[in-house]
């Protein structure tokens, strides 16, 4: 079981551990359209996923990392302070926690996954099974899908071809059904 929580402005995540990860609505110009890619794979029901659109995985109680625009970077949490986000706390080993750290850790420097990015568009607008990457580089959600992989989960679709949404999915992560520091036990999808 895994454990979801969703933490407002001001509120801080108390119990974050290497391994987990965070879903976060952000309002870069890759992350707007993040969300707006994410509407044509994810309808109906499916649609209460679409809210994430950005995510990484921390490796330390107060360190991510994340795939943003500018490439693969360490950043502290607390630059997410003043924003509304989810932590996914992951059903992990302490083992497997190392080793999804340092995997994400090992990723630091690596350019952000453009073509990852346009293919997994591309692929939304014709409805092709298929993707175009380039070693060594990274979109947010497929970082995290590596890492998860790292602890055993069965991943929906293949790391490059996975979004924030499927990560909500996977997790079960509806946000307008979590108050503020409350917690929610589930069952993801492709649990180890």
């Amino acid at each position: 079981m895994a454990v979801v929580a969703r933490y407002t402005p001001g509120a801080r995540a108390p119990s974050a551990r290497a391994g987990d990860f965070i879903l976060l609505e952000d309002d870069s110009w890759v992350s707007r359209g993040i969300r707006l890619a994410q509407g044509l794979r994810f309808r109906g029901p499916d649609s209460r996923y679409t809210w994430p659109n950005h995510t990484g995985v921390l490796v330390s109680p107060d360190a991510l990392v994340e795939a943003v625009s500018r490439g693969v970077r360490r950043s502290p949490l607390s630059i997410y302070d003043s924003r509304d986000y989810v932590l996914v706390r992951v059903e992990a080993s302490d083992e497997d926690r190392e080793q999804m750290a340092r995997f994400a850790l090992s990723c630091i420097g690596y350019p952000y996954g453009i073509v990852t990015s346009i293919s997994f568009a591309l692929t939304l607008f014709v409805a092709l099974e298929a993707s175009l990457t380039v070693d060594h580089t990274y979109i947010c959600s497929q970082l995290v899908a590596q890492a998860l992989e790292r602890a055993g989960y069965v991943l929906p679709r293949s790391p490059e071809r996975m979004s924030p949404a499927d990560l909500a999915k996977m997790f079960d992560v509806v946000r307008s059904r979590l108050r503020s520091g409350e917690e929610l036990r589930v069952r993801p999808a492709g649990e180890p």
